[in-house]
């Protein structure tokens, strides 16, 4: 029996997916560093933005990132002494640790919010098929969760 993966065509499918975000990945990073930050400090910077700017909670980002609370905090380690975030122990919350952007922070954002590599990517895409695009990865990601996280109800953006 001949069964390779190299001849599954929902292989070749995954591996077209880890191709394209692996590219996206490295165009972003490419571009955030011209800022002095890498992707992942830029997407802490979003969601800090995202979530009104300031006491976001470390869980939120690891929610958001669906990255571990313990790679998260050394992300945002780095990121204090950048001056780029203010960390604050909520003592009314048992010490827990909520974050907030500094100036330096929403100038760096700022910056870095440029959808013009963005657009450039999809220039190639019509409206319809973003749409369509947008409808099928939401579906993938949504069964890659069920599959992460067995616990029903949870929430990611």
């Amino acid at each position: 029996m001949n069964n390779h993966l190299s001849d599954d065509p929902n292989y070749k499918l995954w591996v077209l997916l880890h191709q394209t975000r692996d590219v996206l990945h490295k165009v972003r990073e490419k571009e955030v560093a011209k800022h002095g930050v890498t992707a992942v400090q830029s997407a802490v910077l979003f969601i800090i933005s995202a979530n009104g700017g300031e006491d976001v909670t470390t869980a939120t980002i690891s929610n958001w990132l669906l990255r571990e609370p313990h790679t998260i905090s050394t992300t945002l380690t780095r990121m204090a002494k950048q001056g780029l975030i203010e960390k604050i122990t909520n003592r009314d919350r048992g010490g827990e640790l909520t974050v907030r952007l500094t100036k330096k922070g929403q100038d760096i954002y700022n910056k870095t919010t440029n959808i013009d590599i963005i657009n450039e990517m999809l220039a190639d895409i019509s409206e319809e098929e973003r749409e369509l695009l947008r409808s099928l990865l939401t579906k993938v990601r949504s069964q890659g969760l069920k599959q992460l996280f067995s616990v029903k109800n949870t929430v990611y953006p």
